[in-house]
């Protein structure tokens, strides 16, 4: 004799009737339930749980992406370097390379030569607003624009990739931090050198010393 679906293996007593839960047969009736709602320490799991999902998630589409951010570095490419860019270059979209500006090019070598000459950054930036050149978006300088152009080793061929990493906090969702320079990816050959290697280093020194006088002059204020 068949057993009809009402019935329970082996005897048992059904679940619903065991833990005084009225079962529901009727599927329309469960489209009028609403809502679920959790309280007590349901409502805490379920708080607990949502974060940790988005956060597995973000990890995992972090690690992808950041694997294929590493290949294009370790390819000699620069990934995200096809934005505005800095000033003296373009971006070449068949190449994905940088490529000199030749109405740019003059002004970085200019910023430079100043610099080696002992004009400080403040001067150069005013010289350069004064002959009505921009920035590379159309703006004026200031000194402290200048200075991160004296700085970047891009003009001398050399690129860095993975400056900053983001990583997950608890209450505050990703966040970037700094890595350290020993860390960093070297990229030769994504940007064409525009200054001689022996001005840069030059520039360097001279920008250093300037530092350590600054830090100095503060230290006995």
């Amino acid at each position: 004799m068949e057993k009809s679906n009402n019935d329970c293996n082996d005897g048992a007593v059904p679940p619903s009737e065991e833990w005084g839960v009225e079962p529901v047969h009727d599927r329309e009736d469960t489209r009028n339930l609403g809502p679920l709602s959790y309280t007590g320490t349901e409502s805490d799991a379920v708080r607990e749980l949502v974060p940790l999902h988005s956060r597995l998630i973000y990890r995992s589409l972090g690690d992808r992406v950041r694997v294929a951010k590493l290949q294009m570095a370790q390819q000699g490419a620069m990934p995200g370097g096809d934005g505005p860019g800095i000033m003296g270059y373009d971006y070449d979209t068949k190449l994905r390379r940088r490529v000199i500006n030749p109405a740019e090019a003059p002004v970085v070598r200019r910023i430079f030569e100043e610099y080696d000459r002992n004009l400080s950054c403040y001067g150069i930036a005013k010289g350069l607003n004064a002959d009505g050149i921009p920035t590379k978006r159309g703006g004026r300088r200031g000194a402290a624009v200048v200075q991160n152009i004296l700085r970047n080793r891009s003009y001398v061929g050399i690129d860095y990739y993975g400056k900053t990493r983001t990583v997950w906090h608890s209450k505050r969702g990703p966040l970037k931090e700094d890595v350290p320079p020993n860390e960093w990816i070297e990229i030769r050959g994504f940007t064409p050198p525009l200054v001689d290697l022996e001005l840069f280093e030059r520039v360097q020194r001279k920008m250093d010393l300037k530092s350590v006088g600054c830090r100095r002059v503060g230290s006995h204020r």
